[in-house]
């Protein structure tokens, strides 16, 4: 009788164990998740390089304009 609960103790545990399993990743799934995560970032990157260099685009326009407004005050004899 011993014998046999002992075998049934290790067939539920063998059974959760393969339950377990079935249930998590395999390695293929992890790197495909890796992969999309991996792609994901670097589109964001570039997207984030693209904005700013387009704010350093910017600063330096608004450099401009404001050099050419304090020339038209001067000139204008507002300043």
């Amino acid at each position: 009788m011993e014998l046999e609960q002992q075998v049934d103790k290790i067939l539920t545990v063998v059974i959760d164990n393969q339950s377990k399993l079935d249930t998590m990743a395999s390695k293929s799934d992890l790197t495909a998740v890796e992969d999309r995560v991996s792609t994901q970032l670097d589109q964001q990157s570039v997207i984030l390089k693209r904005l700013d260099e387009e704010r350093h685009f910017t600063v330096e326009c608004v450099r401009t304009i404001e050099a050419d407004v304090e020339r038209i005050k001067t000139h204008l004899q507002i300043a």
